[in-house]
């Protein structure tokens, strides 16, 4: 690309103007755009957004007294440029009269006619991966012709995964072939295509499963599990760990501590009166034993697909968790779905008995949907966390409460 200096001023030079013109319009992906139409066996139609052919690029016009005072310099500027457009058939020069009274009639470069893509990127140094886009396009639309509105949208992409596309195709292939498949991704079987192939282009593949096969989405499903769930692929188990709290609720001597999907505990209800529920493992590991009881642990932020344990609704639950924002933002989630859930341990009389082992969090809730959910003691708690009544971004963690603290809120039960 030329200099976009010119005779050792800061004026811009016409050929320099030309490329910058070219060089933003590649950059927004307008003369990839240009070819669509080009491909063999398409409808060309008018592109969005597209280089249309001839291409009239308008060129930097001079004032009078600059082009009085820079004479000698702009006369060899426009021989350059004039050189430049009959090396190779670059561009075509159109031309405008222009009547001074110190220089009289003059002919000025007005506009640069540009005739087709190849000609627009040889001047920035871009053909030969025009090249390679308008091959592997014609290969990607032969094989997938629904494709061509992502790629219209997204020129780049044919590039970008240039390495890719053999592979991409088997997989679109594949899921032709095997409508709603049932199946784990590690069992699809397509060329080229194996487990970290697919884990690490989700986001891609679901687009193009979408543009090329749009009758192969099964269910709405945005988000991490968006390509399992959309497209009829067995999703990993979603695990709920627990631990029965009384001997009696062992399906066998001995057996306590549980690893269970999500379906298979929802089709067992368990015979307990109360369900606790607590964020930290090692609390839930460390939890007294209470007659007719269990406790649930670990699940963080995926408290939510308790939802799906329909038995659930008919125990007494509880919930602990951390005495700060985060923690009242997760039990109002869960009453939303269980809302006779009562909270433990996440009281103003825990939170100053343990004064000594207070943290900060490092961002409050400042709005929650979900407040509502809230009764009147935990509400009132909540507000003076975030209005820092106790201190800076208070919080108290569920573990570092002592032990003797808890079993005696749980002898207060029975």
């Amino acid at each position: 690309m030329p200099s976009v200096r010119s005779g050792g001023n800061d004026r811009v030079s016409l050929l320099a103007k030309l490329c910058d013109e070219i060089a933003r319009r590649w950059r927004q992906g307008d003369l990839l755009r240009s070819v669509l139409g080009a491909v063999p066996g398409d409808v060309a139609t008018p592109r969005p957004r597209a280089v249309a052919y001839p291409w009239r690029v308008a060129l930097l016009r001079r004032a009078p007294t600059d082009a009085l005072q820079n004479w000698s310099a702009l006369r060899d500027e426009i021989e350059t440029f004039v050189a430049a457009s009959v090396q190779g058939q670059a561009f075509a020069i159109e031309w405008s009269e222009r009547q001074s009274r110190q220089l009289g009639a003059q002919r000025w470069p007005a506009y640069a006619r540009i005739d087709s893509a190849d000609q627009a990127v040889g001047l920035i140094g871009e053909a030969e991966t025009l090249a390679r886009f308008v091959e592997l396009l014609a290969d990607v639309l032969r094989a997938r012709p629904l494709l061509r509105g992502m790629i219209e949208s997204d020129p780049f992409l044919i590039l970008q995964c240039r390495d890719d596309w053999p592979s991409l195709l088997n997989l679109l292939d594949w899921f032709e072939a095997h409508p709603c498949p049932g199946c784990y991704l590690r069992e699809v079987d397509a060329p080229g295509v194996d487990t970290k192939f697919i884990e690490s282009r989700r986001g891609l593949i679901v687009r193009l499963l979408d543009q090329a096969l749009p009758t192969a989405r099964v269910a709405d499903a945005p988000g991490a599990l968006g390509l399992e769930a959309g497209f009829g692929l067995r999703s990993k188990p979603r695990l709920v760990r627990l631990r029965l709290l009384d001997e009696r609720l062992a399906p066998m001597p001995g057996l306590s501590d549980l690893t269970l999907p999500i379906d298979q505990l929802a089709a067992w209800p368990i015979p307990c009166q109360r369900v606790f529920i607590t964020e930290n493992e090692v609390n839930g590991l460390g939890f007294p034993m209470h007659g007719g009881s269990m406790v649930i642990f670990g699940l963080g932020y995926g408290i939510e697909m308790l939802s799906e344990i329909s038995w659930l609704r008919d125990r007494s639950v509880h919930y602990w968790g951390d005495i700060d924002t985060h923690g009242f933002a997760m039990l109002a989630r869960l009453r939303r779905h269980l809302p006779q859930a009562r909270s433990l341990l996440m009281d103003q009389a825990t939170l100053l008995e343990h004064r000594a082992h207070w943290t900060q969090e490092s961002a409050q809730v400042v709005v929650s949907a979900f407040d509502t959910c809230l009764d009147p003691a935990e509400a009132s708690l909540l507000h003076s966390l975030r209005n820092q009544h106790f201190g800076n971004r208070v919080r108290l963690e569920q573990e570092r409460i002592r032990l003797r603290w808890l079993k005696a809120a749980l002898d207060a039960m029975s």
